[in-house]
């Protein structure tokens, strides 16, 4: 693929005569090229997506999205500037226009990933919604008020680029057994903004650190509470006050569900993750 094309001769001194016939075939394969562009997701050497090469991918592009937000917001007859007089209605008073934008390009960017993740195939902003709906039927609402005609108009160009990367992802790798986003957005707010990773203090603690802390925990109501089947133990309420992507929580999860099975038998799951729904609360 040719990156630079020189041309023959001079344009000051030679004028047309400077591109030769083969300079014109070159130009013209450069641009077929760049018009032609394919995002390219990194992969690990297993050909797993590397979600931390990922998240690298996608924070220039949704920083170029949050800059093209703040840009409209200096247009008074701009539909984002309604948006933002909404948004500070309805959630944050206080918010300038800068946290809107940040706010709005990230609430946008994680949506079309979620959705991705959901099975939404192409990859469109309406799919995306209709993908989120059943289970996220509050992101799928926002994603739909942020993206409606107005600002798709506005902000098409990052959008769309937004769009584009994030649809060439494999839905089958944004999910599995062993959740990918958890430490996804750690990976991408360095990338994209660190100061704001710093002040909203988004490190996460290792899986491994978080799985035995569980099992510590679960060890000591059985054996110093009295709570036969620990976490899952009715009288057990568990609070995350700093729940962030909910790794603690899952991991309690997890390990509740585990005993419950082996000791009470599969049938005996879905009733148990009900209750233990019930009892487990996290915040941010």
């Amino acid at each position: 693929m040719d990156k630079i094309v020189r041309l023959s001769g001079e344009i000051a001194s030679d004028g047309k005569k400077a591109a030769a016939p083969q300079d014109a075939h070159s130009v013209e394969r450069l641009l077929r090229n760049f018009l032609s562009w394919q995002p390219i997701i990194p992969t690990d050497r297993k050909g797993k997506i590397d979600l931390k090469g990922f998240a690298a991918l996608l924070a220039p592009l949704c920083r170029m999205l949050r800059d093209d937000v703040t840009d409209a917001l200096h247009d008074p007859v701009s539909p984002l500037v309604q948006l933002a007089t909404d948004w500070r209605q309805l959630l944050f008073p206080d918010a300038s226009d800068e946290q809107f934008a940040d706010a709005y390009a990230q609430t946008v960017a994680f949506a079309l990933l979620l959705g991705r993740s959901e099975g939404a195939d192409p990859l469109t902003l309406d799919s995306a919604e209709t993908a989120l709906a059943a289970q996220h039927n509050l992101l799928s609402r926002a994603l739909q008020v942020l993206t409606d005609p107005g600002a798709r108009a506005e902000m098409a160009a990052s959008l769309d680029l937004l769009l584009r990367v994030i649809a060439v992802a494999p839905s089958a790798s944004l999910t599995g057994p062993e959740d990918p986003w958890l430490y996804f957005y750690e990976d991408f707010l360095a990338a994209y903004d660190p100061k704001l990773r710093k002040d909203a203090g988004a490190y996460y603690t290792p899986v491994q650190v978080v799985c035995a802390q569980v099992r510590l925990i679960d060890d000591l109501l059985v054996s110093r509470l009295g709570k036969p089947l620990g976490f899952a133990d009715s009288g057990v309420v568990t609070l995350d006050p700093a729940a962030g992507t909910g790794t603690y929580l899952l991991g309690v999860i997890q390990h509740a569900l585990g005993r419950i099975e082996a000791e009470q038998g599969a049938g005996a799951v879905a009733g148990q993750a009900t209750a233990l729904a019930a009892n487990l609360y996290g915040s941010n």
